[in-house]
């Protein structure tokens, strides 16, 4: 656990994907077009994943 933050450490990608498409096993460009429905314009995967993944820390309750 991120004592910083309480943010947990290590989480799944296919709970950051479930969590940002519904789907554990989403491809590339399912969560690139998950995070533009959510009103970002992300320039490749990478920068999806990181926006996914900062959807589900918040969602969970971790504040910034």
């Amino acid at each position: 656990m991120n004592q910083h933050r309480g943010v947990p450490e290590g989480i799944p990608v296919g709970t950051i994907k479930k969590h940002a498409t519904g789907k554990g096993n989403a491809s590339k460009d399912e969560m690139i077009e998950a995070m533009k429905a959510r009103g970002h314009s992300p320039a490749d995967d990478n920068e999806a994943d990181a926006l996914a993944l900062l959807h589900y820390a918040l969602a969970q309750g971790g504040g910034l």
